[in-house]
C-alpha cells in the first residue's frame, strides 16, 4: 500500500545491532521506510518489535517448560529495545541469568537449520503486522505502513528478509579489476508490478496513491 503524507518528517528508521542476543559476532541490520501520515510511527514500531520478537522466540525455544514467564520476557525485551536496546544489555543479561539461558544454544548462534531460521523471520514479519493491527487505537495504520529490509549476519552466513521496496545489496571488490560490484539480494515488492498488484488485490487490499 502506498500512502501520501503532508509533512516533510523523516519516516525512516534503522537497526544496527552488534552481538545481537549477546551472541558474539552476530549482527542485525534493518531498514524501515515508513509511508503515509503515520509512517514514522509505524517504521519505529517495527524497528523495535521485530528484533524483540526474534529474540523472544529464540528464548521461548530455549526455555522449554518455563513458559509461564514468556509474557514478562517479551515485555522486557521491548522495553529494553525502547531504552536504547542492545546498547544497554542489562535487561538481557538479567533474563539469561534468571532463566539459565546460554545464548550459544540459540538457533541463530548455531546456524544449523536454515529452514527454521527462514520460518522464524517470516513469523517475525507476520507478528509485526498483527501487532500494528491490534494497536490501531495507538497507531493508525489503516493508510500508513512501512517497508522492512532485514539482514542478519553470522560468520559466513547472511540471512535476508524483506517486505516492500527497501532492498539489500551485497558489494564485493575485485583485486584484479580494481572495481566494486554490487549484487541485489532482495526483490522489490512494488505495487505497480503486476504480480505484486495481483497479490495485494487477492488478499482484499487496495492499491492507490503515487508509485
Amino acid at each position: 500500500m502506498i500512502g501520501e503524507y503532508a509533512s516533510n518528517e523523516n519516516q525512516d528508521s534503522l537497526n544496527l545491532i552488534q552481538n545481537f542476543m549477546l551472541i558474539q559476532g552476530l549482527y542485525l541490520f534493518g531498514v524501515f521506510d515508513g509511508h503515509g501520515n503515520h509512517g514514522h510511527e509505524i517504521s519505529n514500531n517495527a524497528r523495535h518489535f521485530i528484533p524483540s520478537f526474534i529474540h523472544y522466540r529464540e528464548i521461548e525455544k530455549a526455555m522449554d517448560k518455563k513458559r509461564k514467564n514468556l509474557n514478562t520476557i517479551m515485555n522486557s525485551l521491548i522495553v529494553s529495545n525502547e531504552m536504547g536496546g542492545y546498547r544497554n544489555m542489562n535487561i538481557i543479561k538479567y533474563l539469561y541469568e534468571k532463566f539459565t539461558i546460554n545464548p550459544q544454544d540459540l538457533l541463530l548462534a548455531k546456524c544449523n537449520n536454515f529452514n527454521e531460521i527462514s520460518e522464524l523471520l517470516k513469523e517475525a514479519f507476520k507478528m509485526a503486522q498483527n501487532n500494528l493491527i491490534n494497536n490501531m487505537k495507538t497507531i493508525d495504520s489503516k493508510e500508513s505502513g512501512t517497508t522492512v529490509c532485514l539482514n542478519i549476519l553470522s560468520g559466513k552466513y547472511l540471512f535476508v528478509a524483506n517486505a516492500g521496496d527497501s532492498r539489500s545489496l551485497l558489494c564485493s571488490y575485485s583485486n584484479i579489476k580494481k572495481i566494486w560490484t554490487s549484487h541485489q539480494l532482495t526483490k522489490d515488492h512494488k505495487p505497480n508490478e503486476p504480480d505484486e498488484q495481483n497479490r495485494i488485490i487477492s488478499k482484499g487490499g487496495n492499491r492507490f496513491g503515487k508509485t
